[in-house]
């Protein structure tokens, strides 16, 4: 865990979730964004939008990490914009919450979802929620954008 510590994370919500991903791959926060659909795209791809001239991916994270039946999203999303080995995309969340500080020791790893196994999901950790603690999720951004897992490699921008 060793290149978890000290971590940066932007917490948020997804479907009354809390989710975290490192800050280092996240390059703005943004509301109001008109996503234009795609046609032949999975489910959880809502469109694009465009960004100052560049069309980027955006991804409904509500069916990608609570499953096909997840209500339907609300009318005032937000987009977190991430970008990690050259590659940009949208992922669109209920609510930003915060920026925490999460120390090595707080984290507990997902069984088989190392740091070097390029998986999305890491490792979870305890957050003084609303109605008492929580438990969070750790998400890496790479992997979510390089293998397959939200975004199809064909609508990347790279």
């Amino acid at each position: 865990m060793s290149r978890l510590q000290g971590l940066q994370v932007l917490c948020f919500r997804v479907g009354g979730r809390t989710f975290a991903l490192d800050i280092m791959g996240i390059r703005e926060i943004l509301r109001n964004q008109t996503v234009t659909p795609l046609p032949h795209t999975p489910p959880h791809i809502a469109g694009v939008v465009n960004l100052r001239g560049a069309l980027i991916p955006v991804v409904d994270l509500r069916p990608a990490l609570l499953g096909p039946d997840a209500s339907p999203a609300a009318e005032d999303l937000k987009l977190v914009v991430v970008q990690a080995r050259g590659k940009v995309a949208g992922l669109l969340v209920d609510q930003v919450l915060d920026v925490a500080g999460i120390p090595s020791a707080a984290l507990t790893p997902i069984p088989g979802a190392g740091v070097d196994a390029g998986h999305a999901v890491v490792a979870t950790f305890h957050r003084a929620g609303e109605g008492g603690d929580e438990v969070v999720v750790l998400m890496r951004v790479a992997p979510l954008l390089e293998d397959d897992v939200l975004v199809p490699p064909e609508i990347l921008v790279a």
